[in-house]
């Protein structure tokens, strides 16, 4: 008969093993959030009204891309749920397996919320197209300036994207800040003091 605490060390590489397999699927579903989270920071200028100018390959038209674009932007908010190092939360602790229940079916219905609204909106077409990259490609009648121009700002655009900051800020668009400068606010008294209130 197992002891109360081998019993308890048992539970635990249990739920180390659960755990193990959780990260990785929460790393796997960090490569999705990390696209809706670029999706998002795009820039939908560069496909509104370019019809006459960009063409894109595989059959997508752009009102198609400016769909995604506009849904991605739509879920963004959502993706702030996962913004924690998930390896440091989901330590192995049996006192913290009710909280690991509750992040986890958060985790589940936010990514269905997500891939429900992109599946909606979704720019690809069905078959083998859908696992190509399209290419681009410019009006005959777009000259050699205008044509470098684009290019430039696109290349422009797209550093301005993969950069992780400014998407995390993006992100927090939506939120309001008022929230947070009025806690602040109320709370720098007692910051300053020490943490004690002044009286």
């Amino acid at each position: 008969m197992l002891s109360s605490g081998s019993k308890h060390e048992e539970l635990e590489k249990e739920l180390a093993t659960v755990l193990k397999n959780t990260l990785e699927g929460i790393e796997k579903l960090t490569y999705f959030l990390d696209a809706v989270e670029k999706l998002a920071a795009s820039s939908l200028y560069v496909f509104t009204g370019g019809e006459e100018v960009v063409k894109l390959s595989l059959g997508i038209c752009l009102e198609r891309v400016e769909d995604s674009i506009s849904a991605a932007r739509l879920v963004c908010p959502l993706l702030l749920q996962f913004k924690r190092d998930a390896g440091v939360f989901f330590q192995p602790s049996l006192h913290n397996v009710a909280v690991f229940v509750v992040e986890l079916d958060k985790y589940i219905h936010t990514t269905e919320k997500i891939c429900m609204t992109m599946e909606i909106s979704s720019t690809t077409g069905s078959g083998h197209n859908r696992f190509k990259q399209p290419s681009v490609h410019f009006a005959k009648n777009v000259n050699e300036d205008v044509m470098q121009g684009i290019l430039s700002h696109v290349e422009t655009l797209s550093i301005i994207r993969m950069d992780q900051n400014f998407r995390l800020v993006y992100l927090f668009q939506e939120k309001s800040t008022s929230g947070f400068v009025n806690q602040f606010s109320g709370g720098s008294s007692v910051m300053q003091t020490g943490g004690t209130e002044p009286g």
